[in-house]
């Protein structure tokens, strides 16, 4: 299982609406590989329509945390300015990292603490744009569950201290121009499907043709 952590908001209303992110960017190309998302939102309607988003999506919330007090980040944008891959609408990231941005539920280490607990076959977590107190709890629960830990970064920020020895450490920024969601929800699955995490990193960092 892979465990992604990191701020999510939705992006329009209604049976279309889907969830944005770069930590949602993340899980939804993990594919074929059972993957949850530990992050908080309001408890309210529009983190109801979240949850359903995540659902839709194939995305595990068995740890997602709901708060009584902030409200779910909604990302104002037409639908019909939404991408449509198929059946299912794809979200473009939002420009800034949605707790900060618009006083949306804010993820603390304790809540880390206890839905890494929950989720403790992990092989893989993924901890994006994570404070230093995060860290130390995915750290932690790594070393118990022997799970390879991804810190995706922002770009300019100094590696953090802590880590385990064999963590990946990756800058990507909110909008995600280079398509680097993609490429860590690859490595992700491809680390926990058991590939040698040196072999899935070079495939991730292999140019792209065509």
């Amino acid at each position: 299982m892979i465990v992604v952590i990191g701020s999510l908001s939705l992006r329009g209303s209604g049976p279309g609406a889907v969830v944005d992110g770069l930590a949602a960017g993340i899980a939804r190309e993990c594919a074929g590989t059972p993957v949850q998302v530990v992050g908080k939102i309001g408890d309210d309607p529009e983190g109801d329509a979240l949850l359903v988003a995540l659902a839709r999506a194939g995305i595990g919330h068995a740890a997602m945390l709901r708060d009584p007090v902030r409200r779910t980040v909604v990302v104002r944008k037409p639908l019909d300015e939404v991408d449509v891959v198929g059946d299912e609408p794809t979200p473009s990231t939002a420009p800034v990292e949605p707790a900060e941005a618009d006083g949306g539920p804010v993820l603390e280490a304790a809540d880390v603490r206890l839905a890494l607990q929950y989720l403790a076959d992990a092989r893989v977590i993924v901890a994006v744009h994570a404070s230093t107190q995060i860290l130390g709890e995915v750290t932690k629960a790594a070393s118990w569950a022997e799970a390879h830990v991804v810190a995706v970064v922002r770009p300019g920020d100094a590696t953090p201290d802590g880590l385990p020895g064999d963590a990946l450490v990756i800058a990507a920024a909110v909008d995600d121009a280079e398509g680097v969601a993609s490429r860590i929800g690859q490595y992700a699955a491809a680390v926990a499907r058991g590939d040698d995490a040196v072999a899935a990193y070079a495939r991730l960092t292999e140019p792209e043709t065509g």
